[in-house]
């Protein structure tokens, strides 16, 4: 994931396909979610969401990885 932290663009890259993404705000509200999908490569426009620090879920088979990310 990268930039981090993020001010528009969040850029999401795997070495295997992605089939989930969720954004969830600090108190732990989802405020995105993807699936139905299977790209190596994602992007979250993030612009409009409010500053502060997000946790993003990212689901590839039978893994889920969570990363902190900040938002400007």
């Amino acid at each position: 994931m990268f930039p981090n932290p993020v001010s528009d663009i969040l850029n999401i890259q795997s070495d295997q396909a992605v089939t989930g993404i969720e954004v969830l705000n600090f108190l732990g509200e989802k405020v995105y979610s993807a699936t139905n999908f299977a790209s190596k490569n994602y992007n979250i426009f993030m612009k409009d969401y409010p500053s502060g620090i997000y946790m993003v879920k990212i689901k590839s088979g039978d893994r889920t990885v969570v990363r902190k990310v900040v938002k400007n």
